[in-house]
Order: structure tokens, then sequence, then C-alpha cells
């Protein structure tokens, strides 16, 4: 089995163009592969993992577009009738 490691460039080469602060607060939220320790001052991604991460992003968004449109509800939305002899 042959792991690539992603770095920033990587991250970035993928479309991935995050700060690391932002990042950093994506990770604390679960919202974002956490990265693995490469050395004392270095980390990276597992590549498969920021994939992963890409294609829920890609279902996420194609499941919020095919719900259909709330419909509007509300009395200020009532349609009137015109009475008969006179205005709506």
């Amino acid at each position: 089995m042959s792991i690539k490691v992603l770095d920033d460039a990587g991250l970035r080469a993928k479309g991935i163009s995050y700060s690391r602060q932002h990042r950093d607060r994506l990770i604390k939220a679960g919202k974002f592969p956490p990265p693995i320790a490469l050395g004392s001052n270095r980390v990276g991604w597992i590549e498969s993992e920021i994939e992963d991460w890409l294609v829920e992003r890609i279902a996420a968004r194609d499941a919020a577009l095919a719900k259909p449109a709330p419909r509007p509800r509300g009395r200020h939305l009532k349609q009137t009738v015109p009475r008969a002899g006179g205005t709506a």
C-alpha cells in the first residue's frame, strides 16, 4: 500500500486554499481531516483522507441542491379573492 502525504502546497494543488487558522478551526470542529506529524515542525495530510473529504463536500452540495425549495407560508402570501361589486 502506497500512502501519499500532502503538505500545504499539495492541499492548494487540490483546490484547498484555506489559511492555517481556518484549517485549524475546521479541524477542531471535526470538519476537516487532521494532519499527521512528520517531524517536530512538519505536518502533512493523507491524500486519501483529503480526497474522501472532498467527495463528502460534493455529496453535501448535491444533497442540498436535490431538496425541493420550501413553499412560502404565511398570511401575507394568501391571495385575496375579489369581492362582488368591489376591489380586493
